[in-house]
């Protein structure tokens, strides 16, 4: 789903005249997806596969999501991607925003409870590595997890569907992981239904 919406979205905007991405920047974009989704298929083990050994990481933990500049869309989507496909409630944030308050939280006692994923971007500017680097700080001294995941690629497009299929893939796993049916949704079904049913 992310590639149909993300494709079409662009479509429509260079339809409107707003190019906003060139042909090579979204070859290499396909290009990139494609070589991560055969890094992480199933049947690949865990040791060679970034996508399991993160949901297994996050599985029994409240995940928190943050991203820079440029990953913040990304983070936002492995946010809704975990609570959607692995049923497991998820936090997401942008720095340098998420520094301004949000930081405090991890000074909490239960904060061990809790892992972080930090999406980084080799074009952020200093000032968002050096908040990166606080923050890792921060949240290992919390005595939580963290890991970084890195874009790849060179256009911006290829960095931020290169996370973003990451975080599918983990929410993927965690969903196998913690025993629930990815594509099953039936809280959603349920609202649809109750909403069908209210008068307009």
């Amino acid at each position: 789903a992310l590639g149909h919406l993300f494709f079409a979205g662009l479509g429509v905007l260079r339809d409107a005249g707003l190019a906003v991405a060139t042909d090579a920047e979204l070859d290499e974009a396909l290009a990139v997806v494609e070589a991560l989704t055969a890094e992480l298929v199933p049947a690949r083990p865990t040791a060679d596969n970034e996508a399991k050994r993160l949901a297994h990481a996050v599985a029994g933990r409240l995940p928190a999501v943050y991203g820079g500049p440029l990953t913040a869309a990304a983070a936002y989507r492995w946010r809704t991607d975990l609570e959607e496909n692995a049923k497991l409630l998820a936090l997401s944030a942008a720095l340098p925003e998420m520094n301004h308050n949000e930081v405090e939280a991890w000074r909490a006692p239960d904060a061990h409870g809790r892992y972080a994923v930090l999406l980084r971007d080799a074009g952020e500017p200093p000032e968002v590595a050096e908040r990166f680097a606080f923050v890792r700080e921060l949240v290992t001294t919390a005595g939580a997890g963290v890991s970084e995941c890195r874009a790849r690629g060179r256009g911006r497009p290829a960095r931020l569907l290169s996370l973003a299929c990451l975080g599918q893939w983990v929410s993927y796993y965690a969903a196998l992981e913690r025993g629930v049916d990815p594509w099953a949704v039936p809280v959603l079904d349920e609202l649809k239904r109750r909403l069908a049913r209210v008068p307009r």
